[in-house]
């Protein structure tokens, strides 16, 4: 497994068949184990200028 957020980066691993994750999905996957509130974490994210689409914010909001 690896740990990426870089687009070319991502597609490198995953030709190599890397199972791979970013910071979102460990971000969720922490939230599942009610190690940190999905909501705040996000916004927190957001205002040291984490850039992300608000739809994908929203699907992993809904999918909690």
């Amino acid at each position: 497994m690896i740990i990426l957020d870089d687009k070319a980066g991502r597609q490198i691993a995953s030709e190599r068949g890397l199972r791979i994750i970013g910071l979102l999905g460990i971000v969720k996957d922490a939230a599942q184990f009610g190690l940190l509130d999905l909501r705040v974490t996000f916004e927190r994210l957001q205002e040291a200028g984490f850039w992300v689409a608000p739809s994908l914010l929203e699907r992993l909001l809904w999918q909690q």
